[in-house]
């Protein structure tokens, strides 16, 4: 079986500060008979904190929030 190394950038810019940012991101492939995954990592800058979970449709979910200042904000 080969491997295969997929990343993914989003960034977000606002026009003025903002205070607080609900986020949720699904990016990590679902493992099955045909495909496993070996590491799985959502990161951000600034830095939240998030939580894991799988959503109705069996989907893995990556839920953060930010709630500090902030201009910008990059998901990776």
């Amino acid at each position: 079986m080969w491997r295969m190394r997929v990343v993914h950038a989003t960034g977000y810019a606002y026009k003025s500060p903002v205070t607080a940012s609900y986020n949720e991101a699904r990016l990590t492939p679902r493992s099955d008979s045909r495909q496993n995954v070996i590491l799985n990592r959502v990161e951000t800058v600034p830095a939240t904190r998030n939580y894991r979970y799988v959503d109705y449709w069996g989907t893995a979910v990556t839920a953060f929030d930010l709630h500090a200042p902030h201009t910008e904000l990059e998901v990776t």
